[in-house]
């Protein structure tokens, strides 16, 4: 399906990220997402080239062993199905790497909700979890009557700009399917774990996005009143329900707790590498997450079917070899 549509800013280009802001003088360079953060004053946008490898605040996930209270078991606060997305750079209609993808797509479809979330991750693949790294992402696009949003979330698509006339987005590729989790681990913070059901075996496009087999990610939220990581264009965030706005306590960042926070499109999001075996990482709630994907079977159907794409728009090869396409 192909549709007119205006550029959205930004769009063509690879998202930049802005430099992070650091503690204040005197304060501890180890910081967890929960705790405050002092703002610096602004300063001068750097260059594309100097941003590129800029990563969010460190914090004891990624620096040391944190204490965990081993009283508090983790608790499952959402579980659904998750769909990984790339769409080819503009003008082409196939990628053979990761050099000709300009974006990659993480959906969200949560059990007993007509709800997708759309996420962006701008650096075009998931944090590496054996090096701890620790990316920036966005909430892109939050519906509820998906069928009418999916051309413009992953959709093929053709646009006009004022420089380069018409240009064309071919339709985002499958590149993963399975089940996933958020927890609380510990009542400290939250996890984002899943596990693949498609492709079978990782190929070299899933090894490309480091999505494993399985994995958890430590997910928090940052607060939108304070300074926004900025995405090269993309949009703000909307302000948060009062409910949800009041739980930062004038902090930076947040657990994901509830996962409402991921229903206001803008959201920004710190994503960190923590173990590629969920059951060793987040006991039961991992061990439901593998029993949910052996009981429904999925496959590259039931992807096509749940998502209302078609196979011709959105190649089911990388989902189902792992091969490029």
């Amino acid at each position: 399906m192909q549709q007119k549509r205006k550029v959205k800013k930004g769009e063509e280009a690879t998202p930049t990220e802005k430099p992070t802001i650091a503690p204040s003088p005197g304060e501890s360079s180890t910081i967890h997402p929960s705790t405050a953060i002092e703002d610096k004053p602004k300063e001068a946008e750097p260059s594309k080239e100097a941003t590129d490898h800029k990563e969010p605040p460190k914090t004891e996930e990624t620096t040391e062993k944190h204490k965990e209270s081993s009283d508090v078991p983790p608790k499952t606060l959402e579980r659904g199905h998750i769909y990984f997305f790339y769409r080819p750079k503009v003008g082409l209609e196939s990628a053979e790497g990761i050099e000709d993808v300009q974006r990659l797509y993480l959906i969200l479809a949560p059990e007993g909700s007509i709800k997708k979330r759309v996420i962006i991750i701008p650096k075009k693949m998931l944090p590496d979890i054996n090096a701890r790294d620790r990316f920036f992402a966005m909430v892109d696009l939050v519906t509820e009557k998906w069928d009418e949003s999916v051309d413009e979330a992953i959709g093929e698509t053709t646009y006009t700009t004022k420089t380069r006339g018409e240009r064309h987005l071919a339709g985002a590729r499958p590149c993963g399917e399975g089940a996933y989790a958020i927890v609380k681990h510990h009542d400290r913070h939250t996890h984002l774990a899943f596990v693949l059901e498609i492709p079978e075996e990782i190929g070299e496009v899933q090894e490309a996005f480091h999505i494993p087999q399985q994995g958890s990610y430590v997910l928090t939220v940052k607060n939108p009143q304070s300074p926004s990581f900025g995405f090269g264009g993309a949009k703000m965030a909307t302000e948060l329900p009062k409910e949800l706005q009041e739980k930062f306590e004038g902090r930076r960042f947040n657990p994901v707790d509830p996962p409402e926070y991921l229903d206001h499109e803008g959201v920004e999001l710190i994503i960190i590498g923590a173990s590629e075996d969920v059951s060793v990482e987040l006991g039961l709630p991992g061990e439901e997450i593998k029993e949910k994907v052996e009981a429904e079977k999925l496959t590259s159907d039931s992807l096509f079917k749940e998502l209302h794409i078609s196979k011709k728009e959105h190649p089911p090869k990388p989902v189902i070899t792992g091969k490029w396409k």
